[in-house]
């Protein structure tokens, strides 16, 4: 996938130790790129001033916020999950490694539903394209030759209440000559740096989000902006972005199940995001929403955008 800002700030680790000894974690890079997207299609503000960096533990580079304005864009917060002791969900233990790597295996567009009007018949009916945009985002996590691996990695133990940072962004996964997933990691320099929410609740009593209820055990980040998803090979970014998921454990395995990851698209950046899809001619995202009513955050139109997201633990980093 690729990229703009103030969103999601669209990454974790193996299962195998026993649960007493913390699992040491190599930090090998491989200098990786994204897919490129074109120069009219992008969607980075030349004049953005990158936020402070994190100090989470082996946190990668931080992306700034996705435009100029993006200090007086912002919504207002929904309130933050705390850490619940209470008891302990039914569920089996989940691995203690210490900072779990997890690939999302599987990512959809859920709304607001996606349509365009030809533009040379503006009276004909809206045709539906969330599930050819689907479809393209399905190759684009399978691609044999140049997958897309977008990871979660949680920089603490997940089995147990408190507040660890959680990293999202684009990595690249080695697989074997079966296509088996061996190893992931993040890229040295990427072009879309990835970016950590600090400061996330793990619940292991309740449900995570106000909005979208997820059982417990599960995590639920703040708001932040820059995250960026790769959608149909364009970089789509979001503003006061957060993601949300139920941690499953399926020995020797660990998963993130019910995944919720949503945020805000203002109609001027929209406007700005083209897709090239097999319509007969070339569509804004703004286009693909036309039909939409769009919301405003003080003062500015536009979407919130909301995608669901499986993932699979993998090799520590």
């Amino acid at each position: 996938m690729q990229t703009p800002q103030d969103i999601p700030d669209t990454p974790t680790d193996t299962i195998s130790q026993p649960e007493d000894t913390p699992v040491p974690i190599d930090t090998p890079t491989t200098d990786v790129g994204l897919q490129d997207v074109p120069e009219s299609h992008d969607i980075w503000d030349d004049t953005l001033v990158p936020d402070p960096p994190d100090a989470s533990p082996n946190p990668p580079e931080i992306v700034a916020d996705v435009s100029p304005e993006s200090d007086s864009l912002m919504a207002p917060e929904l309130p933050m999950d705390s850490s619940d002791n209470g008891p302990a969900a039914d569920s089996e233990p989940l691995d203690p490694a210490t900072e779990p790597l997890f690939r999302i295996d599987q990512l959809t567009w859920a709304a607001p539903d996606l349509c365009y009007v030809p533009t040379d018949n503006p009276n004909a009916p809206c045709v539906p394209l969330t599930n050819l945009v689907n479809a393209l985002i399905e190759g684009m996590i399978n691609d044999e030759q140049d997958p897309t691996d977008v990871l979660f990695q949680f920089h603490g133990a997940i089995d147990v209440a408190g507040a660890i940072d959680v990293t999202l962004g684009e990595g690249i996964c080695e697989r074997n000559d079966v296509g088996e997933i061996v190893h992931c990691q993040w890229q040295d320099k990427p072009e879309k740096p990835a970016v950590t929410f600090q400061n996330v609740p793990i619940t292991t009593y309740g449900t995570c989000t106000d909005t979208v209820d997820i059982p417990s055990p599960c995590f639920k980040t703040p708001k932040k902006n820059g995250v960026v998803l790769s959608v149909a090979d364009v970089s789509i970014g979001l503003k006061h972005a957060f993601a949300a998921g139920q941690f499953q454990s399926k020995n020797p395995q660990a998963f993130i199940e019910s995944g919720h990851l949503q945020g805000f698209m203002p109609k001027t950046l929209a406007q700005t995001i083209q897709f090239n899809l097999p319509t007969g001619e070339p569509l804004t995202l703004a286009q693909l929403l036309s039909q939409v009513t769009t919301v405003e955050v003080d003062g500015h139109p536009g979407w919130t955008l909301e995608f669901k997201f499986n993932a699979s633990q993998n090799s520590t980093l």
